[in-house]
């Protein structure tokens, strides 16, 4: 995963949220819901990544561990 991540971050990139395993499409698909929700109602890109943990949480149970695949590199409080 960090080999990716470094890729993308060297080339100028300033953010790169990616997993840290293979998830399912039905959750990647919630969790990218989620997250751009939030991203468009003005959260930073950080409190966004949150707030989608906290919503695969209520969503799928603790047990499910896809809130934990996601990984953000770059700076948590930039708004877009």
């Amino acid at each position: 995963m960090f080999g990716i991540a470094n890729a993308f971050l060297n080339s100028g990139v300033k953010h790169y949220i990616g997993c840290l395993w293979k998830i399912s499409d039905v959750e990647s698909v919630t969790a990218a819901e989620i997250f751009y929700r939030s991203i468009f109602a003005g959260e930073t890109i950080g409190e966004s990544l949150r707030l989608t943990r906290h919503e695969l949480i209520k969503q799928y149970g603790m047990s499910s561990l896809v809130w934990t695949s996601y990984v953000l590199y770059g700076d948590p409080p930039v708004m877009f």
